[in-house]
């Protein structure tokens, strides 16, 4: 009931965030651009442990990426590094591939902030991002 009601505000906050993008001007890749701190969780479910995540999305306003994050899955900790890249339409909806993960998002337009999920047939995964 609980991760129910957690991917309904998410949901609510997606599309708040992503009303204010699409009113004002076109988004592109320098859109996203610089260091960002980031936070997320992942919701629990058979199969799948639940976890707390934070760290820095590093991009180069061009389509590449970086991550380096510390996640605390039921208290063991654990620190990883990934590359990948990302798309970014006009709408500032955009699509990210990070290590194996596959995430769709909106950003704001000025690019300071953006929410995430991650799109792999089994997780329950989320983020947010705010420029440093």
């Amino acid at each position: 009931m609980r991760s129910k009601l957690a991917m309904k505000t998410f949901v609510i906050v997606l599309a708040s965030i992503a009303h204010s993008a699409w009113a004002e001007e076109e988004c592109s890749l320098s859109t996203l651009n610089g260091d960002y701190l980031m936070t997320g969780r992942a919701i629990g479910f058979e199969g799948y442990e639940a976890r707390i995540i934070v760290g820095v999305l590093m991009v180069d306003g061009k389509g590449a990426l970086s991550t380096r994050e510390t996640q605390s899955r039921n208290g063991e900790i654990t620190r990883s590094v990934f590359n990948g890249t990302y798309t970014l339409e006009a709408d500032c909806t955009g699509i990210m591939t990070s290590g194996v993960g596959h995430w769709d998002f909106v950003l704001t337009k000025d690019g300071g902030e953006g929410v995430f999920i991650r799109t792999d047939p089994g997780t329950q995964v989320t983020r947010t991002i705010k420029r440093r």
